[in-house]
């Protein structure tokens, strides 16, 4: 469970990642055990005050993004609410995709707002930091022409029995 310490900690992160980032397709893989992402992990883990500093002075976003994945996808329950997690997942067959997302957010706003606040605004925030990577300097605003690499990102929305 995410405290929210841990919370403050990723939104200081995204708050990184947005102002910095460039339309790169690398963003959230998983990179090689540099020294910044396993300090950057055990930040976040603290829930430090001094990770906006460290982040500023040591970090690039390919650093932030990955340690950011790294410990969000450690958790075995997903960021969405179990119900969500079974609308998306189920065999949805002649129901527009409209409805099944406009459900699913409804899901995610009445389940998590009261009971899981702290993995509502994650969640939030980092679908708002998906659509703003994939989506940023396109024409429409359901066009992705920049980054896939916030798609990497998806797994940590569901449980890990949902990831396989």
């Amino acid at each position: 469970m995410i405290d929210t310490n841990q919370m403050e900690a990723i939104l200081n992160c995204i708050k990184f990642i947005r102002a910095r980032h460039q339309n790169d397709n690398l963003l959230f893989m998983p990179q090689s055990e540099h020294p910044n992402i396993k300090t950057l992990i055990k930040m976040i883990k603290d829930g430090s005050a001094d990770i906006n500093e460290f982040l500023s002075s040591s970090c690039t976003v390919r650093e932030c993004t990955s340690a950011l994945f790294s410990f969000l996808r450690s958790f075995d329950e997903g960021l969405l609410p179990i119900r969500a997690q079974q609308l998306i997942k189920s065999h949805n067959r002649n129901i527009p995709l409209k409805t099944i997302a406009l459900d699913t957010l409804g899901c995610i706003i009445d389940e998590l707002r009261n009971e899981k606040q702290i993995n509502f605004i994650i969640t939030i925030e980092l679908l708002k930091l998906m659509k703003l990577l994939s989506t940023e300097g396109s024409l429409k605003p359901t066009e992705i022409l920049c980054s896939q690499g916030p798609y990497f990102l998806m797994p940590i929305l569901f449980d890990k029995n949902v990831r396989k």
